[in-house]
Parts: C-alpha cells; sequence; structure tokens
C-alpha cells in the first residue's frame, strides 16, 4: 500500500466535529499520563490496553456492555495487535499499576473491572 493508500476517501474520516475530537484527545492524554500508567516499566501495548479498557467500561467500573459480557478478545488484542494470549499478560501488569481491580481472559473474552481510582477515565463517550 503507498501513501495514497493511508489517506481517507472522505475530507472528515471521523463523523464527529472538532470540540468532540479535542475532548477525546484530551482524555486519551490524561489517561495515559497517568502516574502509574506512565512508569518506565509499562510499555506503550500496555498503556494503550489500559486506553481501550478505559473506553470500554461502564460507569460501576466493569469492562465491556450492561450484562457483564466482557470484552471480546480478538478486537481487544487487534486494537494494539497482540495476539489473543498476549492479552491476560498485559491485563496483570494494569492490575499491578492499580489500573484494574480484577481480569480474566476465559471463554474467549476478557471480563474484569477499572480499579476505583481510574473510574473517573472511564466510559468518557
Amino acid at each position: 500500500m503507498g501513501p495514497a493508500g493511508l489517506l481517507p476517501e472522505q475530507p472528515r474520516p471521523f463523523p464527529f466535529r472538532k470540540t468532540t475530537r479535542s475532548r477525546i484527545s484530551g482524555w486519551a492524554q490524561k489517561a495515559l499520563g497517568d502516574r502509574k500508567l506512565s512508569n518506565k516499566k509499562l510499555g506503550a501495548t500496555t498503556r494503550l490496553l489500559a486506553l481501550y479498557t478505559a473506553a470500554h467500561t461502564r460507569p460501576d467500573g466493569h469492562l465491556g456492555p450492561a450484562g457483564d459480557d466482557g470484552l471480546d478478545l480478538d478486537r481487544t488484542a487487534a486494537f494494539r495487535t497482540l495476539s489473543p494470549g498476549q492479552v491476560a499478560e498485559h491485563a496483570a501488569l494494569l492490575i499491578a499499576a492499580d489500573w484494574l481491580s480484577e481480569a480474566d481472559t476465559t471463554a474467549h473474552r476478557l471480563h474484569g473491572r477499572l480499579a476505583e481510582r481510574a473510574w473517573p477515565l472511564g466510559a468518557p463517550l
């Protein structure tokens, strides 16, 4: 794929306006800049998983849609080009960083919950 293949076919590839983009950007910077996540031991992959989990969290801190379905491992892994098996490893790092209070990768889903200190960053949209 050449450089032209990276250009959007529409002038505005995202359906939201500038104010919303600014709010999303500010939220992402705040989440990724979390003092426990910015620890040098956590790499970009783990920090992006933290961002993904926060963006897919219900107000009570649980991951995924209502009913505690959790997050699909394939989609979660694809967000940062991981294998589904690697998600558990990075989720364990997020537990150690007090970003997640629990995480489980059974039944091809990531079940878990944001740590209470991270709840304000969950489900911003």
